[in-house]
């Protein structure tokens, strides 16, 4: 069973991956090209705060001595990585995309917003000690990892989407 919570914790260490945010939302209509960028600057401080809390789950994972000891050391990572996510979550939220862009711009939003909710839910199995219920949602997290870094990319951007805040 270690060797499979160990599996969903490197799938667990993308959870924290970041979901960034376009700011103020004070520009009334940017074009692609501003709301790309800015938003990109936003992700790339997001992706550095992110790695640091990714790397402290595998360090973590490293020092357990099993699963009961290792969801122990998860649960307080993933509580302090929930708030820096849902505020990235949020902080997208309020981003103005250009005009005619806001249907891909709130996919993305969404897959956000999943995430977010994802890392809570992994917090609380982890401070359970309820490792399938922890494995099962590290699948679930992985996907939707997976789905919002396509759509990120696939709109354009760079940081947003990246996986830059994964450890290595």
């Amino acid at each position: 069973m270690r060797r499979n919570l160990c599996t969903a914790l490197l799938v667990a260490a993308a959870v924290l991956v970041a979901a960034c945010g376009g700011g103020d939302g004070d520009d009334d209509a940017p074009t692609k090209a501003q709301f790309i960028a800015k938003t990109d600057r936003l992700c790339e401080a997001s992706n550095r705060r992110t790695r640091a809390l990714n790397v402290q789950l595998r360090t973590a994972a490293d020092a357990s001595r099993d699963d009961e000891d290792l969801l122990r050391r998860l649960a307080p990572i993933l509580e302090r990585g929930y708030g820096p996510v849902r505020d990235n979550a949020a902080s997208f939220q309020a981003a103005n995309p250009p005009a005619g862009d806001a249907a891909a711009i709130e996919r993305i939003r969404r897959a956000y917003d999943e995430q977010a909710e994802l890392v809570r839910r992994l917090a609380a199995a982890a401070k359970r000690g309820d490792a399938p219920a922890f494995m099962a949602l590290s699948e679930e997290q992985k996907d939707v990892v997976s789905r919002a870094r396509r759509l990120a990319r696939a709109y354009g951007f760079q940081e947003c989407g990246s996986a830059k805040s994964d450890p290595t």
